[in-house]
């Protein structure tokens, strides 16, 4: 079993309430979804593609309502989501406009995560991007975009667990 392995196979045991596993149709579409949205070289990163095989979303909390807990989104509702943090269309492009193309209202990145109202996670889907997997932070009440983690998205899930781990040790500690 490969480190990354035993990282996806820890995640699954830290969050309570994953969905079923995605499949190749929910992949595929997808993708094609990115396409028709303006996402330049689609792809879903190996790693991601691997999370998503064990369950489609992730959610940290039961009663997460997709934005309390700690919530991956899943292929079917990533586009959504994103769509809903900016609103309209119009939002995304000004706020490109005021932090850049490589911020998350660039057309290659999409909300992957979220873990409050406000705090949402985005990811660089463009294959041929540097970026590539890389995940922004997004504060979209207070006017905040900066960097995550770094390129691969296997840093993403390194950082993930090892901050769940340590929340739900905290959590046992207080208890």
């Amino acid at each position: 079993m490969t480190i990354f392995s035993e990282d996806l196979n820890t995640l699954s045991r830290l969050f309570a309430a994953n969905k079923e596993p995605a499949t190749q149709v929910d992949f595929n579409t997808f993708l094609e979804e990115l396409k028709q949205y303006g996402v330049h070289n689609p792809a879903i990163p190996n790693e991601l593609e691997s999370l998503w095989k064990i369950a489609s979303e992730w959610h940290l909390i039961a009663d997460h309502y997709n934005v309390f807990g700690f919530n991956i989104y899943g292929p079917k509702t990533v586009l959504q989501t994103t769509k809903n943090v900016f609103g309209e269309e119009e939002i995304r492009q000004d706020w490109a406009s005021d932090h850049g193309e490589d911020s998350c209202g660039g057309a290659d990145w999409l909300c992957l995560a979220g873990y409050t109202e406000f705090d949402y996670i985005f990811m660089n889907f463009n294959s041929q991007s540097k970026l590539f997997g890389a995940t922004r932070h997004m504060v979209n009440n207070c006017n905040d975009d900066r960097e995550f983690t770094n390129a691969p998205f296997v840093e993403f899930v390194k950082h993930i667990k090892a901050n769940i781990e340590k929340y739900k040790e905290d959590a046992e500690e207080s208890a």
